[in-house]
Parts: structure tokens; C-alpha cells; sequence
């Protein structure tokens, strides 16, 4: 429920449940049921999409690395708060 808000948020596309990327802008996704592959291509800068989670092989546990860096939190955002909370017995 919350990457076709944020896509209306960004005004992009979401491109969901996709296969295979084909390049930074080119997707491989299943339509009718996994009957037919589409290929999808988005030219909007800022891409969301859902990944398929069984199309990809999975990451070996050795081999590459990546530096990890801390990252601080800029701000609090106000666009939603905490109301309250509510327990029904029955």
C-alpha cells in the first residue's frame, strides 16, 4: 500500500513485480497471470519498483564488499503523527 502513494507522490510510475532488468531503464515483468513477459521501459529519473522475489539467484554469503556508512536522519518529518491507540474486547 505505500509504493503506489509514494509514486503518486513523486508523480512517476510504479513498475511492480519485475523479472529481470534489462538496463537502468528497461524492466522485464509477467502480465496475464505469468503467461506473457512485458517489457517495460520508464523514462521518469526516479524509479520504484517491486522486485519479484523468487526471479533472481540469491547473493552468496563471500566474495564483493561495500563501504557502510552512517547515515543521520535530517529532521523530523510532520506529515503524519501518532493519534492514539484504541483495544476492543469482545
Amino acid at each position: 500500500n505505500v509504493l503506489p502513494r509514494l509514486s503518486a507522490l513523486l508523480d512517476v510510475q510504479q513498475i511492480s513485480e519485475i523479472t529481470e532488468v534489462v538496463s537502468e531503464d528497461t524492466f522485464k515483468r509477467p502480465i496475464y497471470a505469468g503467461s506473457c513477459i512485458a517489457t517495460v521501459k520508464s523514462n521518469d529519473v526516479t524509479k520504484v519498483i517491486t522486485v519479484r522475489a523468487t526471479a533472481f539467484d540469491p547473493v552468496s554469503d563471500s566474495g564483493g564488499s561495500a563501504p557502510i556508512e552512517a547515515v543521520t536522519p535530517e529532521g523530523v518529518s510532520d506529515l503524519s503523527s501518532f493519534v492514539g491507540e484504541e483495544i476492543a474486547k469482545s
